[in-house]
């Protein structure tokens, strides 16, 4: 397992999550599955 499928990206789902929720609470999922799974 790469670091891209492992603590990457669970380092980034974190950050952009943070980010959207501060931005708007309702688009977080929405960023994360877009970022992590797009």
């Amino acid at each position: 397992m790469s670091m891209q499928t492992g603590a990457g990206k669970t380092e980034h789902f974190f950050v952009w999550g943070g980010i959207a929720s501060v931005n708007h609470r309702q688009c977080n999922i929405v960023t994360e599955y877009l970022y992590c799974f797009g």
